[in-house]
């Protein structure tokens, strides 16, 4: 027998209520009433989901006297923008590596040692990724053919009942291609560079029931129809 458990999540960020007419009957005609709500800086951006969604609505409610009230709702987009010049921590220079091997042990070769660095962490829509990329190819057998570089967005649904848990979704924005030959037994240095297309903003808040970030991943191709992929 299978059984099927329900995870929920919820958070309010943002909850007001504005009376912009008052009492009394409202005449026919068109009325405009102007009105205004203070966004907290911790709303996170407007997204959709796998396993849910952050959504903003605005909800009109017209009080009939001895009827059923109208209501009417707009959706509308909230962008989470922030200044990257106020976060040390994304001008800092970025560098990891990691380590592949082609089959499976006892038949795997050597390793193939990537370490991707990039100049800072923080971007802007329409800014150029640089990175360099260092790959040592100590496999005895094959020969890496080509790079192919993405932009990765991930998305962490987090739901706290009846327990905390986690899922997670990713999604491409962008993806480069470089014919790059790297030998068996031998070092290359590959410089390139990824244009950042017109996307939301992450979100920062750590409380956000998704938490919205970008990751750059490269995928290396092999003579021998070997194909392996690391994120960063």
């Amino acid at each position: 027998m299978i059984r099927i458990k329900h995870f929920y999540g919820r958070e309010v960020y943002v909850c007001k209520r504005i009376n912009v007419f008052g009492k009394g009957e409202l005449p026919a005609g068109t009325h405009t009433y102007a009105f205004r709500v203070p966004l907290p800086e911790k709303c996170p951006t407007s997204c959709e989901g796998s396993y849910g969604r952050i959504a903003y609505e605005v909800l009109l409610v017209v009080d009939r006297s001895w009827r059923f009230n109208n209501e009417y709702k707009k959706t509308v987009t909230v962008l989470q923008t922030y200044n990257l010049n106020m976060y040390p921590e994304l001008r800092v220079p970025l560098k990891s590596e990691d380590i592949k091997y082609f089959c499976c042990w006892p038949c795997s070769s050597g390793p193939v040692i990537s370490t991707l660095t990039m100049p800072f962490g923080g971007y802007a829509p329409g800014q150029r990724i640089h990175y360099v990329l260092h790959i040592d190819n100590q496999s005895r057998g094959y020969d890496l053919t080509g790079i192919e570089v993405s932009l990765v967005q991930l998305k962490v649904f987090t739901a706290t009942t009846p327990h905390h848990e986690s899922r997670s979704s990713t999604s491409t924005y962008c993806t480069t291609y470089q014919a790059e030959l790297v030998r068996r037994l031998s070092k290359r240095i590959i410089n390139g560079s990824l244009v950042i297309p017109s996307v939301p903003p992450s979100s920062r808040n750590q409380r956000a029931i998704r938490l919205i970030s970008s990751a750059q991943s490269f995928t290396w191709d092999s003579i021998g129809s070997f194909h392996c992929t690391w994120r960063k």
